[in-house]
């Protein structure tokens, strides 16, 4: 679900956040609104949208401090972490522009994927790409070059932690962590990073 902006504050909704929400701002409304409601351009999904974002300012002003801790701060970890772990980059590239999720299945493999129904979690699948836009320079800025581009392969049965705000946080993975914010940088483990010997030809 893309993410809330409450008094300029972006609020990641992980799938547990979710479904309080909906209990809390759709409780007066009934099970057939509910199923509407899922379905994207239906006016029970526009209504359902709405009543969230109520609800949400609604806690905003009645109590800041603790609407901050408890629905713009976030520290998931383990299955809860990897089974957020496409949705809260989806929502990071959607919040800076820094970058795209690319479904790194075959058609036919994403048809499996969908019969089998593990398509909420995992739209893409448990491992897809994330194509990461480098800084502009004075050629692409002008677009007489385009952006620089790197992807990197998101497998999220390696993913242990995410902490932090939208605006910025940690995507913990075994061997490696990934600092979202303004910039975008990836830090490897101690272990990994004592695997290689800068003295040595690859």
């Amino acid at each position: 679900m893309p993410y809330y902006e409450i008094n300029s504050k972006p609020v990641f909704l992980s799938h547990q956040r979710e479904a309080a929400l909906n209990g809390l701002a759709l409780a007066h409304k009934d099970a057939s609104f509910r199923v509407s409601s899922k379905i994207a351009g239906q006016p029970a999904a526009r209504e359902a949208d709405e009543l969230r974002f109520q609800y949400l300012s609604e806690l905003f002003k009645r109590d800041p401090e603790a609407f901050y801790r408890e629905w713009v701060e976030f520290d998931i970890r383990d299955q809860e972490a990897r089974d957020n772990a496409w949705d809260l980059l989806y929502d990071y590239c959607a919040l800076y522009k820094i970058g795209e999720l690319v479904d790194l299945r075959s058609e036919m493999g994403a048809i499996i994927a969908d019969l089998a129904g593990g398509s909420h979690a995992y739209p893409m699948g448990r491992i897809f790409g994330l194509r990461v836009l480098g800084g502009h320079t004075i050629m692409s800025f002008f677009r007489l070059r385009p952006r620089s581009v790197i992807t990197l392969v998101i497998d999220t049965s390696q993913v242990v932690r995410a902490c932090g705000t939208l605006t910025t946080f940690r995507l913990e993975f075994r061997h490696c962590t990934f600092h979202c914010g303004q910039d975008f940088k990836v830090v490897l483990s101690a272990d990994v990073r004592g695997q290689f010997n800068p003295t040595k030809d690859y």
